[in-house]
């Protein structure tokens, strides 16, 4: 008799790259994990789990404040990593998926004020001498060598801050992943956007392509089996690009979701058309950036795309 087998919980988390010249070079800011936590004694990125309906961005910054006592303002999004993991003590296998972002902070000195089940001590640590590292900090490593730094204040790109609502009794979180596909081969720069189907909240308005990531899947591998699926194109020269987060009604349902999309950066070539069957996209066109204006549009895709250079 077959099963079928059970989905892999999904966290998402915010985290912080937050770096300072020290006296041994380029330092970057590290909390301990307490014994209690999935990573006990390694050292991770400052950050956690987002709450019910909080953008990633306000996210980041409470964490930041409960581990390291210290005031910060996250900058642009450097990466989204996501790792599998296996049982440990009482955590069952997993996928944590985690956005990092460039990351200032104010004067002072971290300290963790309170200790709690994930985070006992926090402190900088030079990188010719870093510690046993969590998941999502030697994630970092290879942005600290493409050179990302903590951003300048001009930099700064505050979350929206507006609470955290109440959770309903019906809800779920749906992380997505999306892209700003463009073309440059004629006179006008062009977008690529779909054409959402007749039982969607939105319905009839223009999205960007993509969709929900499955527990097994990575963003990106969701990102680019979306895109195919919903324009017959494959995205090329993809590149992490900003977040969004809101939270909706589901169409002809009471439940509430809240909707965490990645948003990636993309090229494209070629005549689209919707390979899927029976799914969210009703129509798929290249659109000149010109005309925009005209088209009504998905939240998602007024967000991401209002200030857009093409």
């Amino acid at each position: 008799m077959s099963t079928t087998p059970r989905e892999l919980p999904v966290r998402v988390g915010a985290y912080g790259l937050i770096t300072r010249d020290g006296p041994a070079g380029l330092e970057v800011l590290l909390t301990h994990c307490a014994p209690s936590s999935r990573f006990p004694g390694q050292w991770a990125l400052p950050g956690g789990g987002i709450d019910w309906g909080e953008h990633p961005r306000d996210t980041v910054v409470r964490e930041l404040t409960e581990e390291t006592s210290l005031d910060g303002t996250p900058g642009r999004l450097l990466a989204c990593r996501s790792q599998l993991m296996e049982p440990y003590d009482r955590w069952p296998a997993g996928k944590a998926v985690g956005l990092i972002f460039a990351m200032r902070v104010g004067e002072g000195e971290p300290r963790v004020a309170d200790p709690t089940e994930t985070a006992d001590a926090v402190a900088w640590h030079p990188l010719s001498d870093l510690p046993t590292l969590a998941w999502n900090a030697a994630a970092s490593l290879e942005l600290l060598d493409a050179g990302a730094r903590s951003q300048e204040p001009s930099e700064d790109r505050p979350g929206p801050g507006l609470g955290v609502p109440r959770r309903p009794r019906s809800s779920r979180r749906r992380l997505g992943a999306y892209a700003i596909a463009t073309n440059h081969e004629g006179e006008v720069p062009r977008v690529l956007l779909t054409k959402l189907a007749a039982d969607d909240p939105e319905a009839d308005s223009w999205n960007l392509p993509g969709g929900g990531v499955k527990p097994e899947e990575s963003p990106l591998e969701a990102l680019t089996r979306e895109f195919h699926e919903e324009t017959g194109l494959i995205p090329a020269d993809v590149a992490v690009h900003d977040v969004d987060s809101r939270v909706y009604e589901a169409w002809g349902s009471k439940q509430v979701k809240h909707s965490i999309g990645v948003i990636y950066r993309a090229t494209a070539t070629g005549t689209p058309r919707v390979v899927e069957t029976g799914g969210s996209t009703a129509e798929v066109a290249w659109w000149p950036t010109d005309q925009l204006d005209e088209l009504r549009l998905s939240q998602l895709a007024q967000s991401a795309l209002a200030d857009h250079v093409f």
